[in-house]
């Protein structure tokens, strides 16, 4: 069998804040694209490049979104990324929407599909519009992974 699972609570840093950028506050491109809507796909598994991308575009970043997910280690495993515009939405209708996954009511998560140098896509989980915002504002972080 195969699927995606998601973390099972929001990440939180070393400072137990829950928060967090998207990446560096240094506009960058880092071709972290993949899972958009457009491409006809709804990104399952893109998310895995895109935060290799965004890691590997600023390794001195260790509270972003993308390191969060990279670093954890959870359930035995450790191949969880930052989930894709697609996926994220995925995580919304499939669990948030029937009540599942305990995600916060009102949340803004960060998804790991970027728009441009200074935007990236996050999705409000209050009603689940997904929108381009700077990087540098903060949101919720959920990891996820493909089994």
């Amino acid at each position: 069998e195969h699927g995606l699972v998601c973390s099972q609570s929001d990440l939180e840093s070393t400072t137990n804040d829950f928060s967090h950028q998207w990446g560096t506050s240094t506009p960058i491109i880092t071709g972290a694209t993949g899972g958009t809507y457009g491409s006809g796909t709804d990104g399952k598994g893109a998310g895995l490049m895109n935060t290799f991308l965004i890691v590997s575009a600023d390794r001195e970043d260790t509270d972003s979104a993308a390191r969060l997910c990279a670093d954890l280690f959870e359930g035995g495993y450790g191949d969880w990324y930052l989930p894709s515009k697609g996926e994220l939405n995925l995580m919304y209708n499939n669990l948030h929407v029937q009540n599942l996954g305990g995600f916060e009511e009102f949340g803004l998560y960060w998804s790991s599909s970027e728009v441009s140098s200074s935007k990236a896509w996050r999705q409000s989980f209050n009603n689940g519009s997904q929108v381009d915002v700077d990087k540098i504002t903060v949101a919720r972080v959920r990891a996820i992974r493909v089994f």
